[in-house]
């Protein structure tokens, strides 16, 4: 079962090693956003080569803090203000406004149902006749 391996490190002996021409990368990457730079011109001056959302992926990864498992690549301050920039780019071009809550319309429980009557020896038949006895009560 293969897993993936964030970008800028690589598993050498069961472990996670910083990958330093990759995380050179990612580096500037952080700090062109924390800037107040488009992720665009992020990806253009760290030469990363990846699409935008893969970028704005890595901007959300806090493993590049560093976990028990992976070693800090990305200063906490440094994350923090790309990662505030990011969401003020974000609301500022209305992007994820999906992610909205939206109001769940529950629908109504004013249902009554009285004893069955009569038995069928067929189930469905049984099924049938017991769902034609519920009444709605509104």
């Amino acid at each position: 079962m293969a897993a993936h391996i964030p970008y800028g490190y690589q598993i050498i002996n069961g472990k996670a090693i910083i990958n330093e021409e990759e995380a050179a990368k990612l580096n500037i990457l952080f700090e062109t956003c924390a800037s107040g730079s488009s992720i665009l011109s992020g990806i253009q001056k760290s030469g990363i080569g990846k699409s935008h959302g893969q970028a704005g992926l890595y901007l959300r990864d806090q493993r590049y803090l560093g976990t028990e498992f992976y070693p800090q690549i990305i200063e906490k301050e440094v994350f923090e203000k790309a990662e505030q920039y990011r969401l003020e780019r974000c609301t500022k071009l209305r992007k994820g406004s999906w992610k909205k809550k939206r109001e769940v319309k529950k629908p109504g429980m004013n249902f009554r149902m009285g004893k069955v009557p009569k038995r069928y020896k067929d189930p469905y038949k049984q099924a049938a006749f017991a769902y034609s006895m519920i009444e709605r009560m509104d």
